[in-house]
Order: structure tokens, then C-alpha cells, then sequence
């Protein structure tokens, strides 16, 4: 019992399990622990302190809920932080997988098999997209269960918050598909912004020079980076870029009113899976009018109704993504005071009129500082 001290009070108001959860706290948080991080016994903390197995069972509980400690088989009670997340007895063997509802499953089913073949359980954790506190609430559960976290983020960045404390408390976190321009966090994301300059220039190879690009009306962070690259594409070869030609998605009649106005040559759709976007443009109207007006696409994803129309389309490299992803993770949990790493993976670009494929597809490059 080297180090610990009680100090329970038997006048004060606050119950005895709450003085003891907070003076074992403090133990274990103020590095008093001997070097194998082991807490003394249940029976031992009873005759020390002077207190019934209910007080000490339910202060250990609250150390419990908040990851402070873990209970191995045999073995005893050690301080969460003291145990590896590789020992095979560490009940934490949990690796989680935060994602909207519904997207992604390909590379999840990636991730899950990264995650079994490295000796750790996957953990899956769904909220509803764009849903700020079904995230939050998704998060706080998966982090009593798990040893680490890869997080798909809010699509406007609203959860900076519950990330920032997520990372605070030294709970090993990846983060992924979140522009490293801006975040500080590990993470692992497909390079947008360089992804769109290059299937922009294929167009701009076949001679356009009036290349319209459809994005979501949600302000989305990847669509947002692949605008920017769309307009990188423009600067490089000296074309000059009409704002005009940008078009946020609403309805199909105002996008043929766009179509109207701008008069494209050819199309850039740059986010426009899983909405009301998609719903519109895979119409039978939308191919008649893309083939009367001779216009040729490029697409962020591939889609069978754009198949005549199709210059290039970028795909996402899954299985490059997945690795990266929990590879970076376990580097994480190996050692949690690494300087944070930030990967971009380039997406799998196709033409489908004599250009090449992208070479990069598929190679993480480490932007950390």
C-alpha cells in the first residue's frame, strides 16, 4: 500500500465509495502506482480503509466506467494506462469503428478484417448522418469499450468538441477523411483536392474549356476541397475560371435552368452519392440531355447512368485506405506520444478515352510536420 493514503472522511456529507473512487483516482492518475500498475486487492483496500466490500466494489466500478482501470482474470486490477492494448488478457481488446449509418460498408468490411488479422476485435459504432449528438452519444459509448478509435467526423466539422476531448484524454484516435490542412489529429483521408485537379485536367486535355462542377448544396469538406481542386486544375494550365460554372445542387429543374444559362461543354460531379443529388441526375431525362448536348462527365464515384457520358471517374482506393487506417492506429497505440501523422491517399482515377490512369493511386503520402 506504498504511496496511498487514507484520507476518507467519515464526517463529511459525501459518501464513502465517492471519497474512496476519488482518493484512488488520484492515486492512479498521480503515478503512485507501483511499475506494474497493479491496484492493491479488494480485501486489501477493505482492511486498509476500513470499509465494507460494497464501498470498495462501487468505487472500483466508477474507475471502471471512466477506463481508468481494467480487471484481468487471475491476474488483478491494473491501472487502464499500464496495460497494453497487445497484452492478449486485456479486456480492451476492442479496436472501434465510428461511421454514419450506412456508407462506407465496403471499407468497413476492409477495416474489420485489418482489425481481426492484427489479433484485436472490431467494434462497430453507427450514428445517424449529420446527427451532432447521436455522434457524441455513439462516441462516449464505444470509448468505455475500446481500446482505440478510427472516426468518420461530422461532414461540417460540428464535432471538433467532442474530438478535441476525445484526444485530451489520451484515448488513441484516427480520424478519417478529414482535410489535413486542418486538422491536427492523426488521420487518414483520399487526397480530394489533388484527386479532382487531376481528372479536371483530363477534361481540360480533350480540349474544355467551359467545365461545369456539380457539387451537394450541404457544405461537405470533401466537396469543398474538390471545388478547390477543380480551380488548382484551371491556375495550372492558364484557363480562365468562370465562377458561373459552379453549380450547388438543389432540384433537376434548376439544374437544367444551369445547364441553360452556362452552357458547359463538359461536367465535373463532384459529390453526389447518397442524396437527393443522385436521385435527380440518374434520370433518363438527365441522359437524353447530356447526350443532345454532347457533354462529357467526370464523376467522384462511378455510376452505371453516366456510363456514355463518362471521360474519367475517381474511385476510392478501399482496401489502401483500410490498411493505412489501422496500421496508423496501432502505431498509435504502440506509443500515444508520437507526433500526430497525417496520411493522403490518392483515389483510382479511370479514363475512358485513351488518357492514363493515374500512377499515385493508392500511395500514402505523410504529410506531418
Amino acid at each position: 500500500m506504498e504511496k496511498l493514503e487514507n484520507t476518507l472522511d467519515r464526517n463529511s456529507p459525501d459518501p464513502l465509495y465517492l471519497q474512496l473512487y476519488a482518493i484512488l483516482k488520484e492515486y492512479i492518475k498521480g503515478g503512485r502506482l507501483p511499475a506494474n500498475g497493479k491496484l492493491p486487492r479488494e480485501i486489501d483496500l477493505c482492511e486498509f480503509f476500513g470499509v465494507g466490500n460494497n464501498t470498495v466494489r462501487q468505487a472500483l466500478a466508477m474507475l471502471e466506467d471512466e477506463r481508468l482501470i481494467v480487471r484481468i482474470k487471475r491476474r488483478g486490477t491494473f491501472a487502464a494506462s499500464r496495460i497494453s492494448a497487445f497484452d492478449p488478457q486485456n479486456p480492451l481488446r476492442n479496436l472501434a469503428v465510428v461511421f454514419p449509418r450506412n456508407t462506407w460498408n465496403i471499407l468497413i468490411m476492409e477495416m474489420k478484417r485489418e482489425i481481426e488479422n492484427a489479433g484485436f476485435n472490431f467494434l462497430g459504432g453507427e450514428y445517424k448522418l449529420m446527427d451532432l449528438d447521436d455522434e457524441i452519444k455513439t462516441l462516449r459509448r464505444v470509448m468505455k469499450n475500446s481500446a482505440g478509435i478510427i472516426l468518420y467526423p461530422h461532414l461540417t466539422g460540428m464535432d471538433k468538441d467532442i474530438i478535441a476531448e476525445i484526444d485530451a484524454s489520451g484515448h488513441p484516435l484516427v480520424l478519417f477523411d478529414m482535410s489535413p490542412e486542418i486538422s491536427q489529429f492523426n488521420s487518414v483521408s483520399i487526397d480530394h483536392l489533388l484527386g479532382s485537379c487531376h481528372i479536371t485536367e483530363i477534361l481540360l486535355s480533350l480540349g474544355k474549356r467551359r467545365i461545369g462542377i456539380v457539387h451537394s448544396d450541404i457544405d461537405f469538406m470533401s466537396a469543398r476541397l474538390r471545388v478547390s481542386g477543380y480551380r488548382l486544375a484551371h491556375a495550372i494550365h492558364k484557363v480562365p475560371e468562370n465562377r458561373k460554372l459552379t453549380h450547388a445542387w438543389s432540384t433537376h429543374r434548376k439544374f437544367i435552368e444551369y445547364l441553360d444559362s452556362v452552357q458547359p461543354d463538359a461536367l465535373f460531379f463532384c459529390h453526389i452519392g447518397g442524396s437527393s443529388m443522385l436521385r435527380g441526375i440518374a434520370s433518363r431525362e438527365t441522359g437524353k440531355i447530356l447526350s443532345s448536348r454532347g457533354i462529357k462527365t467526370v464523376t467522384w464515384g462511378k455510376y452505371k447512368f453516366l456510363d456514355e457520358h463518362y471521360a474519367a471517374y475517381a474511385e476510392q482506393p478501399y482496401e489502401d485506405l483500410g490498411q493505412t487506417a489501422i496500421s496508423l492506429l496501432l502505431d498509435v497505440l504502440n506509443n500515444n506520444t508520437l507526433n500526430k501523422r497525417r496520411y493522403l491517399i490518392a483515389p483510382r482515377i479511370t479514363t475512358c478515352m485513351g488518357a492514363e490512369e493515374n500512377k499515385n493511386a493508392g500511395i500514402a503520402v505523410n504529410f506531418s510536420p
